[in-house]
């Protein structure tokens, strides 16, 4: 048996996880169901599903298979284009082939699956290494091509293009703002300690004693008055 790790390459069919396309999968088992665990394909928003529907091994390129959990339906077929109704569920496993399907629970409900490929873990890196490098063949070509828009870069997107940002310095538009928030508040500030200084009771200097009010009245007659 090889010791080379084999990642699994799966795409959904049908329901909420269609538009995902390809996902690659940390072989070299790989769970599907609607609670996986850790590195599976959780099929979230499918009905019939049970947590762990099925397991898809691929220890070596050319023997990966899938395989039921318990009782639960898994269904096999060599594209998607069949009708599941006629194909009976899995009883163990079986031997999966690049572009083959899968239907996981009930006809009519569950989800459809398509298995792309197994790819060994090298593959991925050094298709990775060979990107990281093409990339930095470009950017340095992109550096002997001269001055902005000389070369296949449009002006609109060249890095080159991009003047020279300093985060250090405040722009003056900024401190305006500061200084005119700062002057607003102070002067809110003013206008409600005058208000209630206004509206303060005055306190009486010296001492104060309490008198009394006293009213009298007198009769006028027709009396004369002189004076």
């Amino acid at each position: 048996m090889s010791q080379e790790r084999w990642d699994v390459v799966l795409k959904v069919l049908n329901g909420p996880l269609a538009a995902m396309g390809e996902q690659v999968f940390r072989g070299p088992v790989v769970r599907i169901g609607a609670n996986p665990g850790p590195g599976g394909l959780k099929l979230t928003g499918y009905r019939g599903l049970d947590g762990r529907q099925c397991v898809v091994t691929a220890y070596d390129g050319g023997s990966v298979s899938v395989a039921p959990v318990g009782t639960n339906q898994a269904r096999m077929a060599p594209h998607p284009n069949v009708k599941w109704k006629e194909i009976d569920p899995l009883r163990g496993p079986e031997y999966l082939s690049d572009g083959c399907a899968l239907h996981l629970g009930p006809v009519g409900r569950g989800c459809t699956i398509e298995f792309v490929e197994s790819r060994r873990l090298g593959v991925w890196e050094t298709g990775r290494l060979a990107s990281e490098a093409a990339g930095q063949g470009q950017v340095a070509q992109m550096g002997r091509m001269g001055q902005p828009g000389q070369g296949p870069v449009p002006v609109a997107i060249d890095a080159r293009s991009v003047g020279q940002v300093r985060a250090s310095n405040v722009p003056i538009w900024f401190l305006g703002i500061l200084f005119l928030m700062a002057l607003g508040t102070a002067t809110i500030i003013l206008i409600i300690g005058v208000w209630v200084f206004l509206q303060r009771e005055v306190v009486s200097l010296g001492p104060v004693e309490e008198g009394y009010e006293f009213y009298g009245s007198i009769d006028l007659d027709s009396t004369e008055v002189s004076t």
